[in-house]
């Protein structure tokens, strides 16, 4: 592994180029200084600065900062791969020194050259395990975060499109039992990172800043071999051994990219809608579900005079976090959704890259086509207009960027195709932007907005003192009244997200004293 661009400390703990904030804690059995850097990598050092310029307060703030956004660009399932080897290249040599640093300066070493010899071995033996164990952790957490995204989740949705054989029904358990312990282990980083802002606005002096780092470390038992990392990576190998067997190993090529089945199990239980009911029921109308008629599915026309001219795109558009994609998912596992499409519902996870032949190919996929490697964008087109010509779909494109802005006419050419469905199929695109929602939409957008008022309230109850889950519990009528008031003071800054509700709640359920929630209230989130 590359040592990074970062400047080490020389031996008496010197900075050599760079200001630092210094974190004093125990590795390995030794005393350990570990010296956090203020700036982030460069092919060329910033000017020195001498020690007695620097601004402590400013220089731990800094790196805390940047603790924060190498965490969370690490978290999550689609996170990009350069946070981890930012973060590991830029910890690494700043370990090693310190540890070097600290080692020099124990107990003198008798001056017979055998001890002296003897104290050096053991120095270089102890930062060559340091050193190795941090590549192996940098490894297998990287290993964790481009397997879940693109490999757990497609075998889950191809084993719930056979989960009928018994065999296949009882890996599925196994596989969503270790991709949800990887996710929560993901997750983590989320957690400690808003710990470490927390710490960072208080002003407490360096001395406490680097806590939630090390917790963060200790959580995996960094010293032993971090065993949380190593039993969940080896779970993965044992899932995905069975899946060879099973005949279930193809993966989508785009490890970023999920395409979900025909029949779209989104989720086996989604997540409850809190306070959307009305929403959902606006949605159901607008994408023009009628329900029934005497107890069974209305009917759809398989004649050409039922296909139309052209397909009705419905984007929901609201900011991150505000419930989108779980909205959509909600839909689609409506049974009277899913009736009245008569199961054809497609999912297809765009994120951050719009290009027009791989989403004809994913939506072809999903219908069970085959493609050849070979196939032109006019055959593409061919393919999926023979394809839908007799259905009624719905295609839900998850998490459209602006990137379609720069193809518009690959949208137009993507969208004309698609209109030779039948009669009532739809496209639903979930979006941030709405620049995005204007351009793809031919009715009026759906704008979801935060929760609102005592509906957010009770959520965030939830979130931040309960672990059940559960909404109807008499503990939550005994809430301190001082923690309810900082709570209710906290609100507004979340805007409505149950994104937000839920991260935040989960750092004040760690902690139910109130000089924990003050601290909270006072930081800006």
């Amino acid at each position: 592994m590359a040592m990074g661009a970062g400047e080490l400390l020389d031996p008496t703990g010197t900075v050599m180029g760079r200001s630092r904030v210094t974190c004093q804690s125990s590795l390995y059995g030794h005393g350990l200084s570990l010296c956090l850097d203020p700036w982030p990598p460069a092919t060329a050092p910033p000017p020195r600065l001498p020690a007695t310029n620097r601004t402590e307060v400013s220089s731990a703030q800094l790196a805390m900062d940047k603790v924060v956004g190498i965490l969370r660009g690490a978290a999550g399932l689609a996170a990009d791969a350069n946070a981890f080897w930012e973060f590991f290249s830029w910890v690494t040599p700043h370990v090693l020194a310190a540890v070097c640093s600290q080692q020099q300066q124990q107990q003198q070493v008798d001056s017979a050259g055998i001890g002296s010899a003897s104290a050096g071995e053991r120095r270089t033996a102890t930062l060559h395990q340091i050193q190795d164990d941090l590549q192996k952790l940098e490894h297998n957490l990287w290993v964790i975060q481009t397997t879940i995204a693109p490999t757990m989740h497609d075998l889950i949705d191809r084993l719930e499109w056979h989960s009928h054989k018994e065999t296949e029904a009882g890996h599925l358990r196994q596989i969503k039992d270790v991709a949800y312990d990887a996710e929560d282990l993901l997750d983590e980083y989320n957690y400690y990172a808003l710990k470490v802002k927390v710490k960072a606005s208080k002003n407490l002096g360096q001395d406490h800043l680097h806590e939630p780092f090390l917790e963060f470390l200790d959580n995996v038992n960094f010293g032993g071999k971090f065993s949380k990392v190593m039993e969940i990576q080896e779970r993965l190998k044992r899932v995905f051994d069975q899946s060879n067997s099973l005949g279930l190993h193809k993966t989508p090529k785009k490890f970023d990219k999920i395409v979900r089945p025909e029949t779209c199990r989104v989720l086996e239980e989604p997540d409850e809608i809190f306070g959307r009911e009305k929403e959902l029921e606006d949605l159901k109308q607008k994408l023009r579900v009628r329900g029934h008629k005497r107890g069974r599915p209305v009917a759809c026309s398989t004649t050409a005079e039922a296909r139309r001219t052209e397909l009705l795109v419905l984007p929901i558009v609201g900011m991150g976090g505000v419930g989108k994609t779980t909205m959509a998912q909600q839909i689609c596992e409506d049974g009277v959704v899913r009736n009245h499409f008569n199961n054809c519902i497609i999912w297809i996870c765009v994120s951050d890259e719009f290009e027009v032949n791989r989403l004809t190919r994913d939506v072809l996929k999903s219908l069970g086509v085959k493609l050849q490697d070979s196939d032109t964008r006019d055959t593409l087109m061919v393919n999926l207009r023979d394809s839908v010509k007799s259905k009624k779909f719905l295609l839900v494109l998850d998490d459209m960027w602006d990137d379609v802005l720069k193809d518009e006419k690959g949208w137009r050419t993507f969208h004309r195709t698609l209109s030779n469905g039948l009669q009532g199929s739809m496209i639903l695109v979930t979006t941030r932007s709405s620049k995005v929602a204007n351009l793809v939409s031919n009715s009026d957008p759906y704008e979801l907005k935060g929760l609102q008022d005592d509906v957010f309230w009770d959520f965030f109850k939830l979130c931040a003192f309960k672990s059940n889950g559960s909404r109807n519990d008499p503990e939550m009528e005994h809430i301190r009244p001082e923690l309810e008031r900082i709570g209710r003071a906290i609100l507004p800054k979340l805007k409505g997200s149950p994104l937000a509700a839920k991260t935040l709640g989960r750092l004040l359920k760690s902690n139910l004293r109130i000089e924990h929630w003050e601290d909270i209230l006072r930081s800006e989130l």
